[in-house]
């Protein structure tokens, strides 16, 4: 990628002739999928989706008088990188601190927008459990119990979600579920892009990571280790150098859609879906307990679905 030259965000914006990015904020859970939706975010020519702690710090910067270099932001995004920002319509900050939006709403409301990433509690307790075991007995020499990270669980949903809910505005933001998105792709980008009033493309015309960022060389494929799993990862021959992806997000992992219920077949089940039912709203969990997100009408089902969420944590 050719280098940025020096320039804030103001004199690019002179220079240019056009108006900087909106700002788009992706929220969600660790292990929620966000960099599942982000990447597929990057892929789109005017959205660029960027790294955890990026820009979101510096928005008063960037808003306001624009002292914010572009190099900084260009060099921070997520892969497959843009050149510059030309033609980008939004940048996406990932996962940042409320405040740093909240803070900015005053002045610039009509210029942000807030997308919440919701994934199936019952799934993201098992994609921790073990880590979460693992960790405890290492570290604090404490044997958890199935009940423990299942109450933590609640307590980052119910913080998350109520934070969320006390500056979500229906008409600029939005919020998605993770196994709806999955399970039924190119309608919800089409309603990503229609939000965000950006050219809607088909997920196949995606910009895909396909040359190594070191020499230029296109990359082949090779197994790898992405966490505790082996499996198929993005390499480069020359460089002898993996492209894993942020936050254990593998670039070219096939979706298996039969994966979204596999909670259904292991440990505690049917008490996690009791569990989570009672301290996070039978509706929410019915959704998922029932596969609602495989639906052709999942899209309409969800939207009603956190309608009732979000007054439930104004109340």
């Amino acid at each position: 990628m050719a280098k940025v030259k020096a320039e804030r965000i103001d004199q690019w914006e002179k220079r240019s002739g056009a108006s900087r990015p909106k700002i788009g904020a992706l929220f969600g859970l660790a292990t929620g999928g966000s960099h599942f939706v982000l990447h597929k975010l990057q892929g789109h020519p005017q959205v660029m989706a960027l790294k955890q702690r990026a820009l979101f710090p510096e928005l008063k910067h960037y808003f306001g008088e624009g002292s914010v270099q572009v190099a900084d932001i260009v060099d921070k995004q997520l892969r497959p990188k843009k050149e510059n920002l030309a033609g980008v319509e939004w940048i996406f900050v990932n996962k940042p601190q409320m405040a740093y939006l909240s803070n900015q709403y005053l002045f610039n409301r009509e210029r942000i927008s807030n997308i919440y990433c919701l994934r199936n509690p019952m799934a993201l307790f098992h994609s921790r459990a073990n880590d979460r075991m693992a960790f405890g007995k290492q570290v604090y020499d404490r044997e958890l119990n199935w009940e423990d990270i299942a109450e933590s669980l609640v307590t980052e949903y119910r913080v998350s979600m109520a934070s969320f809910a006390q500056a979500f505005d229906p008409k600029l933001d939005l919020v998605i579920n993770l196994e709806s998105f999955a399970a039924n792709l190119q309608d919800h980008l089409d309603m990503i892009w229609g939000h965000l009033g950006v050219e809607k493309i088909m997920d196949s015309d995606l910009a895909l990571l396909d040359t190594c960022e070191k020499c230029g060389r296109p990359l082949s494929v090779k197994e790898g280790q992405v966490g505790t799993r082996f499996e198929e990862l993005l390499y480069c021959e020359h460089d002898q150098l993996y492209y894993q992806g942020p936050g254990g997000y593998n670039y070219i992992r096939k979706f298996n859609l039969s994966g979204l219920h596999s909670w259904k077949q292991k440990n505690h089940a049917a008490k996690l879906t009791a569990y989570f039912s009672e301290h996070l709203g039978s509706e929410l969990i019915d959704f998922f307990e029932d596969e609602a997100y495989m639906g052709g009408d999942a899209r309409e089902r969800f939207g009603e679905l956190i309608d009732n969420t979000m007054a439930g944590f104004l109340t």
